[in-house]
Order: C-alpha cells, then sequence, then structure tokens
C-alpha cells in the first residue's frame, strides 16, 4: 500500500533534520520550502561556519532568515520570526575541520536526535586547488558517514551529488547508477591526503584524468567511498543537474547565486562574453531550484527506513530537452530588451557558439588578443601612467573573458542525456494535492517562459536593478545579426513553413475564383438586363478590375525583401520591439480560424512591418488592402503586389461591377483561411490622432459571417504600432498647414529614402498585438447586450436648450445620427455570399450597421488600449505644456511625474520597466511577493528616467531649441517657422487617449477658475480685446459676463454638463463612445485623480448638492498648462472654425478647400498676433474634423457638387436654425468660454480688415 501513495508531508511529521549548506543557494530554498509546507517537522539542526565576530545564530538570522527568498514567508506567517526560532537550531561547525568542527555537545546533540541528514555543502568551483576540493567534497562528505553511523534513530543519509559524475561518457544517456571510477577510490583517497599540496596542484590534470574539473572528480570519489563505507547506513545518493532560477517558489526567477548557467546569462547580459566553445544544437541540462528542492524531499520521503542505497537522478534533457541554441534566442533578446546597468558601455551585445576550436582561437584572437596587444604596444612607448594602468586591467578583462568560457565550455561541446526513472516513479506514487505542493514534473516547464523568469532573476535580486516581471513584459526586442552572411542565410532558410498552413493559390486561379463567383456573375447579369451593355464589355471589364486589383504572395520575393527589409530596419530604427506575448495569442487563436489584422495607420512602414514580423515569426503572410495611389509607383506597385498586398479604389460608391469583385475578393482571401490585413483608419494619420473608423472592409466582413459565407472562427487582431520618430514627419507637418497631398511615387519615396539614410537614428518601433476578437462571440454578445440595452445616443446634442432636462431614458431607446456618423464610405450596401443557409440572416440591416459601428469602435478602443507611450511624446507633450521655456531639471521631474500618471491612467510606455504587481500563480497567498521589493525597485526607476528624457531630447533634437539650460520649441516669429510646433503635436497626440477625460475636466474648471485667490484663468481671459473685438466684427455680444468673477465653488452637475459638451463636440478627436453611465464613471474618475493630486477639493453644499472649488495651491496653476494643453488647441480650432461660419451668413455657400485654407488663414493671422496661444490649432485635420462634427450636429451641410461640375469639392452652406445670427452665437460663446487667451493681446485691427475675404466666399 506504501508503495502505491507516498505521503511527502505525513513522513516528516516530528522529524529532526540535520542539514549542511543552508546558507548556499539550495540550501536557502529548501529551509523555506520545509518552513513553509512541512511546519510540522521537530527541529532543523543547521550547520553554520563562523565568521570573523559574527557567531552562527548571527548568521543564521544575517544570511539565512533575513534572505528575500523568506519574503513570502514572513508575508504569510505574522509569526514568521519566532516560528522560524522555534525548528532552526544554529550550531557551529565547518565541513573542512575534523569532526565537522562541531563541539563535543552539539555532535552528541546531532547523534542522539537525528533522523534525517541532508548533507548540501560542497564547494561548487568548478576549477577550486585539488586539495581543498578533496578536503571539503570528500573528507567533508565521510565525516558526515562517521556521524551517521553513530545516530541510533537515523532513517536516512542524503547526499547531494551532481548528475555530472558520469560526464566521461559524452553522448550516452546517464542511468541512476554507480559508474566504475578510474581510480580505486580508498587507494586515490589515500594518494590525496598523503601528497603535499604543492605537488597534488601541479598533477591535477593527471588525477583527474578524462574529468573536465575537480569538481565532477571529487563528487564521483566521493560516491563510490560513500558506497563502500556506508555498511548499515540508508543512503540516498541524489544528482541535479544544472541548478537555475526558481519557477515558482519562493518566488518566479528567485535566485542569489551566480554559477553555472546563471554565470554565462548573467556574462552575457553585461556583454563580457560574446562567443563561446561550443555546440548550440546540444542539449543543456537545467532545471529549476524549486524543482530540486520538491524532488529531494519526495525522494527523501520515499527513501526513510529502507536499508539499502539509491540513486536518484533529477535532469530535463530526456523528458522535456532543451537546447543552447533556444536558450540563445530567448537570453539574448531579454537583455536587449532589458540592459543591465553595468552593461559594458558601447559594447553591443552578442552571445554566439563556435564548435569549431580553429574558428574560435581565431575569433577570440582578432577580437581580443589583436587589441590587447595595440593597446599594451601603445600604453608602453607612448602612453601614460594611466594607459599602462588601463592596460592592465584590459589584460586581466581578457584573461576572465577566457576563464569563463573555458570553463563552460566543456559542457556545451557535449551532452549528455540523464535518465530520472527512479524519480518519476517516486512522482507517480504521490497524491495529485501533492504533486501540486511537491511540484517537480519538468514536462511542465516552459523553456522560453522560464528562462525570462531566470534572466529577471538575475536583473532584479542579484543586480539589485528593477525591471517589469516577465509575465508583463511585452517588449522583446527583435535580433538580428550584423553579417552580411547570415543576413542572407536567414532569408533563405527562415521560415520553412511559412503559408504553408493555408491552401494556397496562385493569382490567376484566385482571380478567376472572384470572377466566375456567383455574386459577381449576378451582378453581371443584373447591369446586362438594366442597362444593355455587352455581356463582352462587362466580362473585359472585370478582367480589368481584377488585373489591377489583384496581388499575390511569392514567396521567393518575400524571402528577398526580407533581406532588404532586415538592413533598412537595422538602419533605419534602433529596435524593432515586439510583443511576443501577444504573438502568442495570435499563433494559438490561427486553428479557429482565418485572421483579420487591423494595425494603426501612422506611417508607410506599417504596410511592410507586419508582414516582417510575420515571416520572422514563420507566421502565415497576410494579404493587405492598399490604396490605388500605389499604382502610381512603377516598381513599388510590382513589390507591394507579389508581396500580398491588392489593391482598391478609394471610392467606387456607384460602381456595383467594383464593389461585388471588391466584396467576393476579400471573402475569398478569408475563407481560404488567409490572413487579411486593413487599416481601419482607412489612411495614415498625420495628427498622431487616431482617426475615426471607416467601415467598408468591417462592412464586407460581418455581412459574409451574418449570411454563413465564413467560418465561425474568424478572428479579429487590433496591431498598435508606436515609432519614437516618424520617418514622415516632415510631409505630415506640411499636409497639417494646408499643402496639398503628394501622390506616392517610386522618385519621391527614393528621395526620401536616400534622405532618410542620412538620418540614420529614428529610434525605436514598438509593436503590441491585442487580445483577438472572436467575431461569432462578439456578434452573439453584442446581440444580446441590444435585446436588453438598445445602443445609446451621443450624450449631447447641439440643439437641446436644457442640459439638465434631458429625458434620458427616452433617449436610450434609438441610436441618433449623432451617435453614429455615417462613415461606410462606399460600402453601404450588403455584400452577401450566395450560401443557402445562413445563421443570422434574420438580422435586420439596421442592426448589422450598429454590430459594424461598435465593433470599429471596440477595435479602436482595443488600439487605445495597447498602444505603447513612447518617450518622445513624453517630452514632446511636456515642451509643448509649457513652450516659453522649461531647464531641463524641471523637465526631468516633470518627465518621471508623467509617467507615473500615464501609468495611473493604464497606458504603457516604452521602456520603463512596471513595478511587479502580482504573483503568477493561483494562490491568492503568493500575490503579496511584490511588496517587499517594491520599494527597491521604486528607487532604481528614478535613475533611469534620466537615460530615458537624454535619448529622446536627441531624437527630437531639430524641433527643440536648447539655451542656457532651457529647452523650448525651436520656433521664430514668422508663421513659416512654426512648423516644429506642428511636429511635437504629433508625438504628442500620442498620448491624448489617456488624458483626455482628464484634460476636459482641467478645462471645465479652468473656466471657472479657483477659489480664494488661486488661479483664475477666466479672469485672465476676462474682457480680452480680442475676443470682443471679433465678435463684435461678426456682429456678436458677449453676453457670458466675462468680467464677473468666477464663484467660490462649483456645482459638479455644471462642470459634469460642460464635461458632456466638450466630449461630444471633440468626438471625432477622440473615438470612443461611450454610454451616459460609462462618461459618468469617466468623469468621476478624472476628478478623483485630481482629488488625489490635490489640486481640486470636493465637498457637499448647504442643500447637500455636489461641489468643488480649485485648489490655490502652486501645483494646480503647474498642471493646467499639461493637461488643458491636449484640449485647448482644439478648443481654439473650433472655435475659429465656428466664428469663420459668420461669414456665410445668411444663405451664401463655399467650397470646402477654400473654407479650410480661409480658416486655416486666419488661425495664423491670430496668431502672429497673438491672439491664438497654439499654432497647432491651425491643424488642417482638426479643422476638417470640426467641419464633420458641425455637419452631424446639423449647423452646416457638406452637398456634392453637381456630376457635371468638374470640381468635386463639397458646397458647405449654414442650416436652420444656424443660419440665424442669434443662435449661431449662442454656441460660439458657449464654446468661447473654454478657450485660453493670453493676458495681454495686441491689437487686430489689420487682421479684422481681412474678415472681409472671408465674408466674400
Amino acid at each position: 500500500l506504501f508503495l502505491q501513495m507516498l505521503r511527502v508531508a505525513e513522513s516528516y511529521v516530528g522529524k529532526t533534520l540535520f542539514i549542511t549548506g543552508v546558507t548556499g543557494f539550495l540550501g536557502k530554498v529548501l529551509i523555506e520550502k520545509i518552513l513553509r509546507d512541512l511546519p510540522t517537522i521537530r527541529k532543523i539542526y543547521v550547520l553554520i561556519r563562523p565568521k570573523k565576530d559574527t557567531q552562527p545564530q548571527k548568521r543564521l538570522d544575517q544570511d539565512l532568515l533575513a534572505s528575500p527568498a523568506f519574503d513570502r514567508l514572513r508575508t504569510e506567517r505574522p509569526d514568521f520570526h519566532e516560528f522560524a526560532h522555534s525548528k532552526l537550531v544554529a550550531l557551529a561547525g565547518d565541513v573542512a575541520k575534523d569532526n565537522l568542527g562541531l563541539s563535543p555537545s552539539d555532535k552528541e546533540l546531532i547523534e542522539r536526535e537525528t533522523n534525517i541528514i541532508l548533507h548540501l555543502a560542497a564547494t561548487i568551483n568548478f576549477h577550486e586547488a585539488l586539495p581543498l576540493a578533496v578536503q571539503l567534497n570528500v573528507i567533508g562528505t565521510l565525516q558526515i558517514l562517521d556521524i551517521a553511523k553513530r545516530c541510533p534513530n537515523l532513517e536516512l543519509l542524503v547526499h547531494t551529488s551532481t548528475a555530472y559524475v558520469g560526464c566521461t561518457r559524452s553522448g550516452a544517456t546517464i542511468e541512476e547508477k554507480l559508474y566504475p571510477f578510474a581510480h580505486e577510490p580508498e587507494s586515490i583517497l589515500r594518494r590525496l591526503l598523503n601528497s603535499d599540496p604543492a605537488e597534488l596542484k601541479k598533477s591535477t590534470n593527471e588525477l583527474i584524468g578524462d574529468y573536465p574539473n575537480t569538481y565532477t572528480f571529487t563528487k564521483c570519489l566521493t560516491e563510490h567511498l560513500l558506497v563502500n563505507r556506508r555498511e548499515n547506513v540508508p543512503l540516498l545518493i541524489y544528482r541535479p543537474t544544472i541548478i537555475g532560477a526558481a519557477l515558482k517558489e519562493p518566488f518566479p526567477g528567485w535566485i542569489d547565486t551566480i554559477s553555472a548557467s546563471a554565470a554565462i546569462y548573467t556574462t552575457a547580459g553585461l556583454g563580457i562574453v560574446r562567443y563561446v566553445r561550443g555546440k548550440d544544437t546540444n542539449v543543456g541540462d537545467q532545471v529549476p531550484v524549486d524543482y530540486v528542492v520538491n524532488s529531494l524531499l519526495a525522494c527523501t520521503a520515499s527513501m526513510l527506513n529502507v536499508p539499502n542505497y539509491k540513486i536518484c537522478q533529477f535532469g530535463s534533457s530526456v523528458r522535456n530537452p532543451f537546447d543552447w541554441k533556444s536558450s540563445r534566442e530567448v537570453i539574448l533578446p531579454y537583455w536587449l530588451a532589458n540592459p543591465l546597468k553595468r552593461q559594458i558601455p558601447g559594447r553591443q551585445l552578442n552571445f554566439r557558439f563556435f564548435p569549431n576550436e580553429h574558428l574560435y582561437a581565431l575569433t577570440y584572437f582578432v577580437m581580443y588578443d589583436v587589441p590587447l596587444a595595440l593597446y599594451s604596444a601603445y600604453a608602453k612607448t607612448l602612453g601614460n601612467e594611466l594607459s599602462q594602468k588601463s592596460a592592465k586591467e584590459m589584460k586581466k578583462f581578457v584573461a576572465r573573458i577566457r576563464k569563463i568560457s573555458d570553463t563552460y565550455s566543456y559542457f556545451i561541446m557535449n551532452q549528455w542525456f540523464f535518465e530520472i526513472v527512479e524519480t518519476e516513479k517516486i512522482y507517480n506514487m504521490m497524491s495529485e494535492e501533492e504533486k501540486l505542493m511537491f511540484q517537480f514534473d519538468v514536462t511542465t516547464i516552459d523553456w522560453p517562459s522560464y528562462l525570462r523568469w531566470f534572466c529577471y532573476g538575475i536583473k532584479f535580486y542579484i543586480m539589485k536593478e528593477p525591471c517589469s516581471t516577465p509575465d508583463e513584459d511585452r517588449n522583446v526586442p527583435l535580433i538580428y545579426g550584423n553579417e552580411t552572411l547570415s543576413d542572407v542565410k536567414w532569408a533563405l532558410f527562415h521560415s520553412p513553413e511559412v503559408n504553408n498552413l493555408n491552401k494556397n493559390f496562385t493569382r490567376q486561379q484566385m482571380m478567376a475564383l472572384v470572377m466566375y463567383s456567383p455574386r459577381v456573375q449576378e451582378v453581371i447579369q443584373e447591369i446586362i438586363q438594366n442597362e444593355g451593355v455587352p455581356l463582352n464589355t462587362l466580362q473585359k471589364r472585370a478582367q480589368d478590375i481584377l488585373d489591377t486589383m489583384a496581388g499575390e504572395i511569392d514567396i521567393p520575393v518575400m524571402r528577398v525583401e526580407g533581406w532588404v527589409f532586415r538592413k533598412i530596419y537595422r538602419n533605419l530604427y534602433k529596435e524593432i520591439i515586439v510583443d511576443e506575448p501577444g504573438l502568442k495569442r495570435v499563433r494559438e487563436a490561427m486553428p479557429e480560424g482565418p485572421l483579420v489584422l487591423v494595425p494603426t495607420h501612422r506611417s508607410y512602414v506599417d504596410f511592410l512591418i507586419i508582414s516582417y514580423l510575420f515571416f520572422t515569426y514563420n507566421l502565415p503572410l497576410p494579404h493587405i488592402a492598399a490604396g490605388d495611389d500605389f499604382l502610381n509607383m512603377l516598381f513599388v506597385n510590382w513589390l507591394f503586389r507579389h508581396s500580398g498586398a491588392f489593391f482598391m479604389r478609394r471610392s467606387f460608391r456607384n460602381d456595383k461591377l467594383y464593389k461585388a469583385i471588391f466584396t467576393e475578393y476579400i471573402i475569398r482571401i478569408l475563407y481560404h483561411g488567409h490572413p487579411l490585413e486593413f487599416f481601419v483608419e482607412g489612411t495614415r494619420s498625420r495628427s498622431g490622432k487616431t482617426l475615426y473608423p471607416k467601415m467598408g472592409v468591417l462592412s464586407i466582413i460581418m455581412d459574409a459571417y451574418l449570411d454563413g459565407g465564413l467560418p465561425a472562427g474568424v478572428n479579429i487582431v487590433p496591431i498598435s504600432i508606436s515609432y519614437e520618430k516618424l520617418v514622415e514627419e516632415e510631409r505630415h507637418a506640411d499636409e497639417l498647414m494646408g499643402d496639398p497631398k503628394i501622390k506616392p511615387s517610386t522618385y519621391g519615396l527614393m528621395k526620401a529614402f536616400i534622405t532618410r539614410l542620412l538620418n540614420l537614428n529614428f529610434g525605436r518601433i514598438n509593436v503590441q498585438f491585442g487580445v483577438p476578437i472572436n467575431l461569432k462571440d462578439y456578434v452573439s454578445n453584442q446581440l444580446q447586450t441590444y435585446s436588453t440595452s438598445p445602443p445609446l445616443p451621443s450624450p449631447y446634442t447641439i440643439n437641446e436648450t436644457n442640459d439638465n432636462e434631458v429625458d434620458h431614458k427616452k433617449k436610450n431607446q434609438e441610436r441618433t445620427s449623432s451617435s453614429t456618423p455615417n462613415e461606410i464610405s462606399s460600402l453601404d450596401d450588403d455584400g452577401n455570399l450566395d450560401e443557402e443557409s445562413a445563421g443570422e440572416e434574420f438580422i435586420c440591416e439596421g442592426t448589422r450597421k450598429h454590430l459594424v459601428t461598435d465593433l470599429a469602435h471596440h477595435i479602436v478602443a482595443n488600439l487605445h488600449k495597447e498602444l505603447v507611450c513612447m518617450n518622445t511624446a513624453l517630452v514632446a507633450a511636456l515642451v509643448l505644456a509649457y513652450r516659453n521655456g522649461i531647464s531641463r531639471e524641471v523637465l526631468l521631474v516633470k518627465f518621471r511625474n508623467l509617467r507615473v500618471v500615464l501609468e495611473q491612467a493604464g497606458g504603457r510606455v516604452d521602456g520603463w520597466p512596471r513595478l511587479p504587481k502580482h504573483y503568477p500563480d493561483s494562490n491568492e497567498s503568493n500575490k503579496n511577493w511584490s511588496h517587499a521589493h517594491s520599494n527597491q525597485s521604486a528607487t532604481h526607476l528614478e535613475q533611469d528616467a534620466s537615460g530615458f528624457l537624454t535619448r529622446a531630447l536627441k531624437l527630437l533634437s531639430p524641433l527643440l531649441s536648447q539655451r542656457r539650460g532651457v529647452i523650448q520649441p525651436n520656433v521664430s516669429h514668422p508663421i513659416h517657422t512654426q512648423r516644429p510646433v506642428l511636429l511635437l503635436s504629433i508625438y504628442r497626440n500620442q498620448l491624448i487617449h489617456l488624458l483626455f477625460d482628464v484634460g476636459l475636466c482641467v478645462c471645465t474648471l479652468a473656466s471657472y477658475g479657483g477659489t480664494n485667490g488661486g488661479p483664475t484663468l477666466a479672469e485672465e481671459e476676462a474682457q480680452s480685446p480680442s475676443i470682443n473685438l471679433v465678435l463684435e466684427t461678426v456682429g456678436v455680444a458677449d453676453t457670458y459676463g466675462r468680467t464677473q468673477k468666477p464663484p467660490m465653488y462649483v456645482d459638479e452637475d455644471t462642470i459634469f454638463q460642460d464635461y458632456l459638451f466638450l466630449r461630444d463636440m471633440f468626438q471625432y478627436e477622440f473615438i470612443n463612445p461611450l454610454t451616459r453611465d460609462q462618461l459618468q464613471e469617466r468623469f468621476e474618475e478624472s476628478l478623483v485623480h485630481l482629488e488625489r493630486k490635490g489640486e481640486i477639493t470636493r465637498e457637499k453644499g448647504e442643500n447637500n448638492e455636489r461641489r468643488l472649488s480649485v485648489s490655490q495651491s502652486k501645483n494646480f496653476r503647474e498642471e493646467v498648462p499639461l493637461y488643458g494643453s491636449f484640449i485647448w488647441p482644439l478648443v481654439d480650432s473650433y472655435w475659429i472654425s465656428l466664428v469663420s461660419l459668420f461669414s456665410l451668413l445668411p444663405e451664401l455657400r463655399t467650397r470646402e478647400t477654400l473654407f479650410l485654407e480661409r480658416v486655416q488663414w486666419l488661425v495664423e493671422k491670430l496668431f502672429s498676433q497673438g491672439t491664438l496661444l497654439y499654432f497647432e490649432s491651425s491643424s488642417k485635420d482638426t479643422l476638417r474634423n470640426a467641419l464633420l462634427k458641425f455637419q452631424l450636429l446639423k449647423i452646416v451641410s457638406l452637398q456634392a457638387p453637381a456630376e457635371s461640375d468638374t470640381n468635386k469639392d463639397s458646397w458647405i452652406t449654414l442650416l436652420p436654425p444656424f443660419n440665424d445670427k442669434n443662435r449661431l452665437s449662442e454656441l460660439v460663446q458657449r464654446l468661447s468660454r473654454f478657450r485660453k487667451l493670453p493676458s495681454r493681446v495686441g491689437g487686430l485691427s489689420s487682421v479684422l480688415a481681412d474678415l472681409s475675404v472671408l465674408s466674400r466666399l
């Protein structure tokens, strides 16, 4: 019965243990585990070597119990100190001394009471001098055996050896048995003991023979001597392989010793070791220390009172092998993403294996010996005393590198497979409950995840540096070497199975499938019947459309592109950061059905980066929807077409044939399992903000799914791409200033590319993958939501006369036009497959549109959620907020603070480590583990800020002026020099999704001002001659009483109504439609944030109403510019656009493009006169958004021109009731309340004289 069920915990009840080596890495984890999970043990006697002025009991407290390894236990047991001292007894001793250095009384105590001896003490120095290695590893163990023989209550002696005692059998399977020793054990021991130590050192190589070092030699000798001398002592020889950092216990990644594989990983991260002699295809057997402890305790329990000896090995090479190459592919990216502070400056990290001895020697000679020789010769002949000292240090450094490499090369050049038959038998005897408590099943180890935790442990616990935990770290650098041959090899042979997962068609086959599909043929027949167009004409036209549209994935072309882009990315970007956990989710979603990839769109690089990443990670390459303007680029269109791109017109609203072909093409891609990539924003965002989503492609996908034409497992993957510096930044600024969009051309591309090559520093790209959205689950959940809570309209409608009397219950019953702007462009009609059965065909047209619109907004919300804020964005936001100048010291403080604010808002900042928040295990008691380390990490985080700030300032240096320690935008008075402001605003807008709501609150609060003499922006703006003069010119009286002193307290409901007004007005600036309850929650969160920072005070009034006042502290005045700078430029843009509409009174009309040009002109004029503070208010994108919003609010009408009109620009006219001056003025006045005006404004006579130009439009 016992053989069938092993009860580990029960086996230790009431037992007394004697343990050596407890202050070592393995010993600490063993003691922690026993105290935590075997609390019923009676007593643990621990042998601790006294140090100078430090007695064993003090060492027990300082070196053992004070270790971070016990932090979890300290958290779980408030009585930890008393409990630990009730179990642990420190005994002074030393395994290198006679009788272990024990006093007679201590020795008698051990012999009388001990039940189990666990001998862990040993020297693990591979190159320990042979006499000392013999004394510690052999003689010390034999003295333990002598004590064991005198223990009447002894149940087991456990000797911790190493699995590498059989390392002389390279390539073989090492079994759990005693292998023959090269010498007769007793004879060689006598020779070792009787020889002079100096002679032993000289004859070490002869004595150890085929063993690589004194450690494995002495361990093997010890095993034979124990077996020969044990007599009746029950003996367990426990052989672990390479012991690494903890997998789970006491904490993931915990380690406090640099040895074995930890030494290799650490020196690689420091840049010390770059080349190691070894075969990277060999298996490197390593096991987590907590698995070692658990298996040791289980094996010990299984052998209690068994009067034999047994050998139990523990390793991973047989059940879960992992080679050194795979280790490198995890370790190197980790160190690149999380560099060590002590890394050798300017030294590029590398970690390569050389199986060829001569090639390794040559590389070492060229990379180390030659530079050392040259520098030493220089120092000796021409150098000073300092250079000569440096040469000596360099010589020591090179020797250290050689020693480290030589120490571990033997174990990497060879490989062994260690049987764990006995250990597995013991594991299978355990109950399921104890298998969880004492887990050591090596098949459960996820090696990439474990090695990342391993490196985390080295960085956090040994190097004492802050870093995000690997489960939170989604920033892995993409690795590429520097050698031409390695690039060619990578391009030709990498990703051998790419795109083999799906059914492939040639371009001609795909075109035929589309051409003769029922959908396209039906449209052809319809056109023939209705319009009388000949069949041949329509077929030829359809073929021409397909010839222009269709693309294909040509793998040879992709391999050449891979090689080219590998070169380009290496030269243009410092790093490409990839969300590998997110990519893993994408890979796991692939078997469910086709993928729809939806990246953000800020740069032309977006077209290429996803394909490049999918090729790199051996994922199916996507088909990419691209605009037909690329067809003008001679070579580029061919390259794109053979890389999976297919080309679509920007508009084809009235072309039924084109629409049917395009719809069928997309559906065919997904139906056959290929990934589809398209940009939901439709075009690149020049302003850095997310554009309002276009619904066309989503409509096709949704209709096809609802009509049963697509598999149920369609997954939509939002992908956020962030850039530290945009390649097209200057062109973006030109277009925002009103320059016409230039069509792409090969010449333009080559010119831009060559120009950009001169600036080889565009920083980092960060690519994050959102959680895949399963279309079936999404539709099901949304339909259920619609059945109980219909979609809500916009919270504020401009035509409402009293915001406090809105019947929200009634508005919840329908969706108004203001909540779902018509952005479906050319694809409003159904695009359905002709399958006979449609699972959701009962869904009406209106519901389908709601599903598409809500899905688009859901995708945008996920894009925002995954978007990483680059450090250049933080600097740009701060410089624009304090654009009159800010010192570097103050900027550094605000830079740190802004990073904290962004993380509190749910954002992530590129490069900044996050403090550990939770223990990645289901056990709630483990979640307190980070508390003990948070203070340490917080201290180190502050040290990183300066480096991040310096790099961001360098990248933005052309846009900044840095004189006398003051930083500000690099501008002067002329308007054309203000481009840096627009460029900085592009980067700042990366943050708007995180600070939009709190910015709105600050903007509304600032319009009322502070209390008790505090800062009052409204007072600064009051009676501004510029605003009054402009309003008087257009015939509008300022009836809002701007000279009145703001109230002492402001009603929260009033602030909330202003917040709703602004949030609705800026609907196109921040794409996140919410219900009123959700908006109330966002508003509350923003107020709590401001209250927590001490910027507002909230209380209840006399009538129990909720009211607040603005803090009069300096902090509020300093924080207002930062939060407000995200909103005030928008207020000015919309305000000046509204003011410009007076020029259309009473019934005039003008072209849209001309109107926008004149508004930009007016903004520039007012800015040059000092009336407007924000030049970025002239952004063409923002002014166009304002016009779209005015159309949505039925303030203006945008009418398409007649078909005969050669000018296709829309006509703008005012709609009733806003064609009445008084009604329009009310809206202008309400919006003007939220503007920030300069305290001093010059005259505007020259500007106002030109306002007549607007009136003549």
